[in-house]
């Protein structure tokens, strides 16, 4: 099997020659301390040395002359929309200012992986930076119609952007991969109730257009999202990332008892503990646990994609040959 074929059979539920495996996306010094360890001259180099199967979609780029990206926290955490008129008023960004132009080039040159990509789409946080942390909550309640209008913008701006990407590739993306943080260590940061009437609908006509792509629809939101789990699934999301497993609610042998064969679950090796301050040894057997537990349905990954430098180069070797030992 290639990469493509492997991931795609692992989606489907089915036993694939060996367990998938993405290494996320690690930060530049983990990254070079990888490729010291395997000799590998570059990322991509890195890449097929440990057997990643998927490869990122270089979606757009950001072209709006004289203009900073509009969703900067530095910038859109100082502009607290308040009222209706604001939100009409303010200077929402224009998707024509994507560039797609590398799109196709680099789902080609990944044709044998799985290739994901779209706008990270974060409309949630998005929401957050624009109307400002507990305010954004609180006008959920007191403000619904100011919370719904600025919701509607901003997915209004990542489905446009998205058209684009998905046109551009032409059908060469497996998986749309998108991402709304919506748990705590402890559970989700709101009410059920307040995630089917603000959040749901714009997910859902992200999903529904990536579908319409003919295109697989992969989700990241970190935390205990255990609570909403069913809910994803009747949506339409067909892999999570990145399973915390150290939150609440997120055990392996519960979320496989519950969820196997209904999802894709990507991640699991848990970076709180395990991979920064465990062995080589409990890494593997922890890989192994996943396996036993989520698996066919199951992509070998840390539990957050960013892998910061305080992880041994060892526990990630470990997880990447474990990953392959079927």
């Amino acid at each position: 099997m290639n990469s493509k074929q492997r991931v795609l059979t692992a989606l489907a539920h089915k036993q694939p020659d060996r367990t998938p495996l993405w290494l996320g996306h690690p930060q530049p010094e983990v990254l070079a301390n990888l490729q010291d360890y395997y000799g590998a001259a570059d990322r991509e180099s890195l890449l097929r040395v440990v057997g990643d199967d998927f490869r990122y979609a270089d979606s757009y780029h950001w072209r709006a002359p004289n203009e900073r990206w509009v969703f900067d926290f530095e910038r859109t955490g100082l502009v607290k929309l308040e009222t209706m008129h604001e939100v009409e008023t303010f200077s929402w960004p224009d998707p024509k200012h994507a560039d797609v132009g590398a799109t196709r080039q680099s789902c080609l040159a990944a044709k044998d992986s799985a290739v994901y990509g779209g706008s990270w789409s974060p409309f949630f946080h998005d929401c957050w930076n624009l109307l400002g942390g507990e305010d954004y909550l609180i006008k959920m309640l007191d403000e619904p119609a100011l919370v719904e209008a600025v919701t509607e913008r901003l997915v209004d701006f990542h489905y446009a952007v998205n058209d684009k990407v998905f046109k551009e590739a032409g059908g060469l993306i497996d998986f749309f991969f998108f991402g709304n943080d919506l748990g705590t260590q402890n559970g989700i940061l709101f009410s059920r109730e307040l995630f089917l009437k603000f959040i749901k609908p714009g997910m859902m006509r992200l999903i529904e257009q990536a579908h319409s792509y003919g295109i697989h629809v992969w989700l990241h939101t970190c935390g205990s999202v255990r609570k909403l789990i069913p809910d994803l699934i009747d949506m339409g999301i067909e892999a999570l990332h990145p399973v915390q497993v150290s939150a609440a609610g997120m055990n392996v042998e519960e979320l496989g008892r519950e969820f196997r064969g209904k999802l894709l679950f990507v991640g699991g090796v848990d970076v709180h503990y395990l991979l920064r301050k465990g062995t080589p040894r409990e890494v593997r057997e922890a890989v192994r646990h996943n396996k036993k537990h989520l698996g066919p349905g199951y992509v070998v990954s840390p539990s957050h994609e960013a892998i910061l430098p305080d992880v041994p180069v060892e526990n990630l070797a470990a997880m990447i040959e474990e990953a392959k030992n079927d």
